[in-house]
């Protein structure tokens, strides 16, 4: 991992703590991680999560939570966004692996919008079938210096450690790395009812990731007086739609890697959450994290719906990420907040010491 310049995919640290931070062109967030000897989970000691989108108000914003929370001497990662690098599937040159970047940096030259000498590169070798065996794929993250930089800055103005840098597809791939079903492999969808991110991983690697396009036809929408909450023919279209591009990508994984059919497939909770009234983020699949009681009260349709639905067109198990199974929150930490950060708080899994 190049610290700084580059992304941090996975790297273990003999430290009990790290604090990830996640900046939004919409609010910044922040997840405080703590990895306690002897307990079964980390424990996610603070999640905080603001609305706001000047770069200045956002400093501040870090620099007054690190001094409230006393957390300048932790170690911190930053995040880009999936709109602020490119990642791209290719070949495995036929060189010495130390010449793989270098090589392909020119390769993708006509597929960057800026200057290739700009460019910050990073290889991730893919295996093959069977155990230590290469695949002779690899993916290749790619991002500009000046947004490498930009991510970097807001640590340096605020005078916090900065220990690496990672990349979305990486850093939500890390919350199911504990699950026992990442052994055989899975499916991993981040949906935003307006476009997200397909996955594929298995054994802590990432094997297939592919960015859905903004959809025209939301899987669900806020009621109206003119809509109601939840409309079976438009939802069941909406969500055809999906799963034709889910068994897409699932079928290439399958063929491409030489793998056995997908069993599972985990949806990100985004949207809705559990507590005194409805919590929207704006995103148009809600995925209670502590139950749908307040949703359904108020006529939302809850995830079960939509997983159970998803399930029998694709003919696997659909279900909401169990984040219970992955991770412990302390009592203050806002379940709405937590949803808002769950990107940042993939990037501080990957910290996690040996």
């Amino acid at each position: 991992m190049k610290h700084l310049f580059g992304f941090a995919p996975w790297r273990r640290q003999k430290v009990h703590g790290v604090v990830a931070v996640l900046r939004r062109p919409d609010g910044i967030g922040l997840v405080h991680l703590l990895f306690e000897p002897g307990t079964a989970l980390p424990m996610v000691a603070r999640c905080l999560f603001q609305p706001e989108q000047d770069f200045p108000a956002q400093l501040r914003l870090l620099t007054a939570w690190v001094r409230q929370y006393g957390l300048h001497g932790a170690r911190f990662v930053g995040l880009l966004n999936r709109d602020e690098y490119l990642l791209l599937p290719a070949d495995a040159p036929a060189l010495p692996r130390a010449e793989w970047a270098i090589n392909m940096r020119w390769k993708i030259a006509d597929r960057i919008p800026y200057p290739v000498e700009q460019a910050v590169v990073e290889i991730f070798a893919l295996p093959g079938p069977l155990p230590q065996e290469e695949s002779g794929k690899i993916y290749v993250a790619v991002a500009q210096e000046a947004t490498v930089q930009r991510a970097a800055d807001l640590f340096l103005h605020a005078g916090l450690s900065l220990v690496g840098i990672d990349i979305l597809d990486l850093a939500l791939g890390r919350l199911t790395d504990t699950l026992p079903e990442d052994a055989p492999g899975l499916g991993l969808l981040y949906w935003t009812g307006h476009g997200g991110v397909i996955q594929v991983r298995r054994q802590h690697t990432l094997f297939l990731a592919r960015l859905l396009e903004t959809s025209p036809q939301p899987v669900w929408q806020p009621p109206t007086d003119t809509i109601p909450a939840f409309s079976p023919t438009r939802n069941s279209l909406a969500l055809d739609t999906l799963a034709v591009e889910l068994r897409r990508t699932f079928h290439f994984y399958e063929d491409n890697f030489s793998q056995p059919p997908l069993e599972h497939l985990f949806v990100i909770p985004v949207g809705y959450v559990g507590g005194d009234a409805p919590f929207h983020t704006g995103y148009d699949w809600p995925t209670p994290l502590a139950g749908a009681s307040v949703a359904e009260a108020e006529g939302w349709p809850d995830a079960a719906t939509h997983c159970a639905a998803l399930a029998d067109k694709l003919g696997m198990r659909v279900q909401a990420l169990p984040l219970e199974r992955v991770v412990q929150w302390a009592p203050e930490v806002r379940e709405a907040d937590l949803i808002e950060c769950l990107p940042a708080l993939g990037a501080a899994l990957g910290w996690r010491p040996a």
